[in-house]
């Protein structure tokens, strides 16, 4: 591709980036159900709750447990009731975030399902790295991308991991 042709195309990543990111943070702080209810899964465990925990759950207790579950350098998770039995989930703060998702009980049968969706500015994003690493013909760029995206994966699942094993009757 010539340099001119590379040029258009950034502009037009981030220009998608900038969007994505904008109609997804909107999105997240107005709590609207279907983004938490579509996306890319890449975090999904059930497991059956504590039946003792199950029977307080609502917006105000899932947030207090998230309090205790938050690693010293993120930001809490924070839930709120969307449907039936489903709660919203995200990270109280969307800067350092690449997950968001939906937690489904079912109190009959205890019954627990989280859900985890990638954040939708990603994939611009990573679309980005992968052009300037075949511009460059350098996959360092990709190799960088990719070791951020695992490291905050690997905080926020742990966050989660450390929610289930307060929600649940056997630790994972």
């Amino acid at each position: 591709m010539v340099l001119q042709e590379y040029k258009m195309l950034y502009f037009i990543i981030v220009v998608v980036m900038f969007v994505a990111v904008f109609v997804e943070y909107c999105m997240s702080a107005k709590w609207v159900p279907v983004y938490f209810k579509l996306g890319m899964p890449i975090y999904s465990k059930r497991f059956i709750g504590k039946k003792s925990v199950l029977a307080e759950i609502d917006d105000t207790h899932l947030n207090s447990i998230a309090i205790s579950v938050v690693l010293s350098f993120t930001t809490p998770l924070v839930f709120k009731k969307i449907a039936k039995e489903q709660w919203a989930l995200r990270q109280q703060s969307f800067n350092a975030s690449i997950m968001h998702g939906k937690l489904i009980i079912e109190p009959e049968t205890s019954k627990v399902h989280l859900v985890s969706y990638m954040n939708w500015h990603l994939l611009p994003m990573m679309g980005a790295a992968i052009l300037l690493s075949i511009q460059h013909k350098e996959l360092f760029i990709i190799a960088l991308v990719a070791i951020g995206m695992l490291l905050f994966y690997f905080f926020e699942k742990t966050m989660y991991d450390r929610l289930i094993n307060h929600l649940s009757e056997e630790k994972p």
